[in-house]
């Protein structure tokens, strides 16, 4: 048996984004090998958490760890060596967050994102494991935006690579274990890492059988597209549907729609949805999966990011083909024409949509190797006994 205590910006419930599907993913593995604690940094009100095994679900009472001008203030760029992230750190939420571990009494202690290093280093040395779940690797985010941004902009994002090179790397030294989402992301830190760190792919998955859907695919001019629309890359794939897609897409079919679903719309966003009927905005919604029923297909144009898109297992276990770029399915190992449609520029993208609603069939296979392919590859048994392989190499060094 495994005491596992979970760190995470907030607690995953409900999960309504990727990062919070992934933290919520790995409590459920945890709790698969003992006892689960979980502390989310951010003090919202907590709902109970739903499944037995769980011992410690609270947050912090710090309000200034819910000040969003806060977290998206440029005011590290004044100090040399400082980074956005910090602004998820106070004194007062590491004495709740120390009071509530030594209570708990874990084995392992999982730190879910780097957002949350300056916590790191107060909890190695103390009697049990670290691990840092890096779902996703931020400096080659913040190099890859970089490239794609006007000079100023680019000025930051540069800064932010360097800044966060060093933080990841020294924090990867730091830990007992490192969790990575995909095989390129963990080739990427063993570059520059060597043996330095301890490297496990934990990759990211669903619960298949909550998604699943017995009826048929049915061809409906219905697009959806779920994010968390504060991140850039997010954003960006929203206003290039709303703008560029859907334009051309509505003059080949009648009562075409996309709902852009998810928390932070942007002012951009609004403004596109109120200069067009046809594009609706919802904001942050308590479940995906009613508007996964009502979509006939969901477009990725990602191009920018690291590790797995979770917002692609969802719409293959729910039953929806997928149009994506090859940056919107990296590290899924999905096959391009077997699992979704490829595309890559606005033309590409009208032609794989109107390719779907205009041939059932073809949507159909796509729709049922997808739903195959995940149930295989990405469900919570394959994130279960990813942990539980971690955990083991963690328990030698633990019972010493």
């Amino acid at each position: 048996m495994t005491r596992a205590f979970v760190i995470a910006p907030a607690l995953p419930l409900p999960t309504y984004g990727g990062n919070l599907l992934r933290w919520w993913q790995n409590v459920v593995a945890l709790s698969a090998a003992g006892p689960v604690g979980v502390f989310g940094l951010r003090a919202d009100e907590p709902v109970p958490p739903p499944r037995d095994g769980i011992e410690v679900w609270s947050s912090s009472s710090d309000p200034s760890l819910t000040d969003h001008a806060r977290l998206n203030s440029l005011d590290w760029l004044r100090d040399p060596v400082a980074v956005p992230w910090d602004a998820y750190y106070s004194t007062g939420a590491l004495a709740e967050l120390e009071d509530v571990i030594e209570r708990f009494r874990p084995d392992v202690v999982v730190v879910e994102e780097m957002r949350l290093y300056r916590y790191v280093e107060p909890l190695t040395g103390r009697g049990w494991r670290v691990v840092i779940d890096a779902s996703a690797i931020e400096s080659e985010l913040s190099r890859d935006l970089a490239a794609r941004s006007s000079r100023a902009a680019a000025v930051v994002r540069t800064a932010l690579a360097e800044r966060s090179e060093a933080i990841e790397a020294a924090t990867y030294r730091s830990v007992d274990q490192v969790w990575v989402c995909s095989q390129g992301d963990a080739e990427s830190v063993r570059t520059r890492l060597g043996d330095a760190a301890s490297i496990v792919l934990v990759p990211n998955t669903i619960d298949v059988d909550a998604y699943r859907r017995d009826q048929p695919y049915r061809a409906r001019s219905t697009m959806m597209f779920p994010a968390m629309f504060a991140f850039t890359p997010n954003e960006a794939a929203a206003l290039f549907l709303a703008r560029e897609v859907v334009p051309r897409l509505a003059k080949s079919f009648d009562g075409l729609r996309l709902m852009l679903v998810g928390q932070n719309p942007t002012p951009a966003m609004l403004d596109a949805a109120e200069c067009d009927p046809r594009v609706s905005v919802t904001g942050t919604v308590p479940d995906v999966r009613p508007y996964l029923a009502e979509a006939g297909a969901m477009p990725i144009p990602l191009f920018d990011g690291t590790g797995t898109r979770l917002k692609a297992l969802e719409a293959f276990a729910a039953g929806v083909p997928v149009v994506s770029t090859s940056k919107g399915v990296e590290g899924l190992d999905a096959e391009a024409g077997t699992h979704f449609l490829h595309a890559e520029d606005a033309d590409e993208f009208v032609a794989a949509l109107t390719r779907l609603w205009s041939e059932p069939a073809t949507a159909s296979r796509l729709v049922e190797r997808a739903r195959s392919f995940v149930a295989e590859r990405y469900s919570w048994d394959v994130a279960r006994r990813a942990v539980g392989q971690a955990l083991e190499r963690l328990a030698p060094a633990s019972a010493r």
